[in-house]
């Protein structure tokens, strides 16, 4: 018997998340009206269903899991947390082989977005990059697929006696993903980015930003677009996009003077401190 295994999908904090169990008889869809709790079917030994407290804030793990790390961890692209055990280090080997098999066999191009090991629950967290997806998203079809794979590759490595006790949980990274700064900006140039900057950096020639007496914080949430990545200079043009965050976050004077000069912003790729896939909900 292979190892158990859910697979989610995950949308986003503010959008409804399906998820799917494997159980002796079959698949099963099961999914949540709000971002409160999450409808696991699960199979260890049998078949069950139960609810589990899902991670908004990054504040808590599921029940299902220790506080040895914060899923809101697993956010960071390129994380990888398996503590010091030699089956995390091979959790995380099979899933690296799950996905370069695929690729052989099917084509389909995945890497790892993210990894998280818990050892003391034997739970594996996997969040999957799809290479040629314009969001880097894959499919319930994908995640399915390496999930079988995986749960086989697991028992390959570990041994059946060993596998059965790791349960993992196979997901998107969302909708709203965040990138690596500078490596990605231009895989997803075009889309709109939320990105965080320090606020001296979003200045436009000629216009006004006013700041509020208030506002202590020293970046600033802009939504653009990235247009010209230079990795000679290590700069990248940001060209600012129309958007009701934007408004809010400028002001509707300022931002529709921004608006119509067309002016753009040029920072340098450490200015960054993180940048996210924007979608209009």
């Amino acid at each position: 018997m292979a190892a158990r295994g859910m697979i989610s999908w995950l949308a986003s904090a503010r959008s409804p998340r399906l998820a799917l169990s494997l159980a002796p008889t079959g698949i099963r869809a099961t999914g949540t009206r709000g971002p409160g709790t999450r409808l696991v079917t699960s199979c260890s030994g049998g078949d069950s269903t139960r609810l589990e407290p899902v991670d908004v804030d990054g504040e808590e793990l599921p029940a299902s899991a220790s506080s040895g790390f914060k899923l809101k961890e697993l956010d960071r692209p390129g994380t990888v947390l398996i503590g010091t055990t030699q089956v995390g280090a091979q959790v995380l080997e099979a899933a690296r082989s799950t996905i370069t098999g695929l690729e052989e066999d099917q084509g389909l191009q995945l890497d790892i977005f993210s990894f998280g090991f818990e050892p003391s629950y034997g739970k594996a967290f996997v969040r999957l990059d799809k290479i040629d997806n314009k969001y880097g998203s894959p499919t319930l079809d994908d995640i399915e697929v390496f999930s079988r794979r995986y749960g086989q590759a697991l028992a390959d490595a570990l041994g059946e006696g060993v596998s059965d006790d790791i349960e993992f949980e196979v997901s998107s990274p969302g909708a709203e993903r965040e990138i690596r700064v500078p490596g990605e900006l231009t895989r997803f140039a075009g889309l709109p980015l939320r990105v965080e900057l320090p606020k001296e950096s979003v200045a436009f020639d000629g216009i006004e930003v006013k700041r509020s007496k208030n506002d202590l914080l020293a970046t600033m949430s802009v939504v653009v677009t990235a247009e010209e990545v230079d990795e000679e200079t290590g700069t990248v043009v940001l060209l600012p996009f129309k958007t009701k965050r934007n408004e809010a976050a400028f002001g509707r004077k300022t931002w529709n003077k921004i608006l119509k000069s067309k002016k753009v912003l040029r920072v340098g790729f450490g200015e960054i401190t993180r940048a996210n896939i924007h979608l209009e909900f």
